[in-house]
């Protein structure tokens, strides 16, 4: 737990206890004791005044607990106020019948991307991510892009002792290829993401620069490179397609 005096200590544990339920579903409270590594009777006390304010239930078949649909709620609330949903997504669509590939919309969030929109490819092979879904930002190409915005002290800053993990075959390793990454971004005006994130598949993304929208936002292309490998072309008219959406956006 942090020690600075300005932070209510016991507001970070009841919002630990709160991303323990989304991680795990549901808990009991000597479980979420022992992950957390809290006294049972603070958690306890904690989840009781979460239950009082309707921010957490309690499972009538196992005793445990959950969160409460009021973060459903919340949460769609915050997406309305950071997205124009109706234009957005009508762009989205149209961007996703041009290419038939899947279509994401990310804003960056303490170096992870949060997915706020997508339109799904009908395509069997793809990935797909829920909306809401946290992924890191320095082998996604929604992820490069919207850190491409920030300045280098910033980005080594925010990734100072930071794991890189491997989860492709040409995942970003350190924080210097990454700081150069960027620095190639920020002149072509797009990232790309080639078996970065996945074996075998590809992204692009631009940001999407629209005064009006509080939150940066970015907007991505994905597909498998087996559809393309032998027609660059076509990745290239994906591409263009995606800048043109992109400049549409910024302007609505």
């Amino acid at each position: 737990m942090s020690s600075n005096p300005e932070l209510i200590q016991s507001v970070l544990k009841a919002l630990q206890i709160m991303e323990q339920l989304d991680k795990h579903g549901s808990l009991g409270i000597r479980e979420m004791a022992q992950k957390l590594g809290f006294g049972k009777s603070s958690v306890h006390r904690i989840v009781s005044t979460l239950k009082y304010a309707g921010w957490v239930v309690e499972n009538t078949s196992t005793g445990k607990n959950e969160l409460s649909y009021k973060l459903f709620s919340i949460g769609n609330n915050v997406v309305k106020r950071i997205n124009d949903i109706d234009s957005t997504h009508k762009e989205m669509q149209h961007l996703s019948d041009e290419t038939g590939e899947n279509v994401n919309l990310g804003v960056l969030f303490r170096g992870e991307v949060f997915h706020i929109d997508k339109v799904v490819s009908k395509s069997p092979i793809k990935v797909d991510v829920s909306i809401g879904t946290p992924t890191t930002s320095y082998n996604t190409a929604l992820g490069k892009v919207l850190l491409a915005r920030m300045s280098d002290a910033q980005v080594r800053d925010l990734f100072k002792d930071y794991k890189f993990t491997k989860t492709g075959k040409n995942t970003i390793l350190n924080l210097e290829s990454l700081i150069a990454e960027l620095q190639k971004i920020r002149i072509q005006g797009y990232a790309c993401d080639n078996e970065e994130y996945a074996e075998g598949m590809i992204c692009y993304a631009v940001v999407i620069n629209n005064p009006k929208w509080e939150t940066e936002r970015a907007l991505s292309v994905s597909f498998p490179k087996y559809r393309y490998e032998k027609e660059p072309q076509k990745m290239q008219f994906i591409l263009e397609r995606l800048q043109e959406t992109g400049q549409r956006l910024s302007r609505i």
